[in-house]
């Protein structure tokens, strides 16, 4: 969710023992329609978060984003919301903040194992050797990808 909503780190998790006053709240995120008032899930157009303010924001005025349903069930930002819910109905949950005590470093980590797995997932022509001059190690011929040449360099 912090991706799709350009969060910062600050603004959804909370660092080391402390939390900023602005850290997204739970009754600042729901599920909205085509005029942007809160509705019920079934019924959503969309997804609306409130922050509180930021620590760029001078004025202490806060900021409301809304993001619409994607359609690609991968890159959706209204199934974060959606999967936060289920947890909070499971009561695993009750506390005020969205993302409860999920801390930065938690985040970071899971990011670092994540990447490390899908590297290893990744076929080999994906994960060249750039530094080898053996054109096995290629994937352009491979899958058809040609390098741009002068002229198309010259064209963009």
């Amino acid at each position: 969710m912090g991706f799709f909503f350009l969060l910062r780190r600050s603004e959804y998790l909370r660092i080391g023992q402390a939390r900023h006053f602005y850290c997204l709240k739970h009754q600042n995120v729901f599920f909205s329609d085509a005029e942007g008032k809160p509705t019920p899930e079934s019924k959503a157009t969309s997804v609306t978060i409130g922050l509180e303010g930021a620590k760029n924001d001078q004025f202490g005025r806060g900021t409301w984003r809304t993001m619409h349903p994607s359609g690609d069930p991968v890159i959706c930002p209204v199934i974060p919301v959606k999967h936060v819910n289920i947890v909070r109905r499971m009561d695993a949950y009750k506390g005020r903040y969205l993302c409860g005590n999920l801390t930065a470093a938690t985040m970071a980590e899971a990011f670092k194992t994540t990447a490390k797995r899908s590297a290893n997932q990744l076929p080999d022509p994906f994960c060249p050797d750039w530094r080898s001059d053996s054109p096995s190690q290629r994937p352009s011929e491979q899958y058809g990808y040609q390098a741009p040449g002068s002229l198309d360099i010259e064209l963009f």
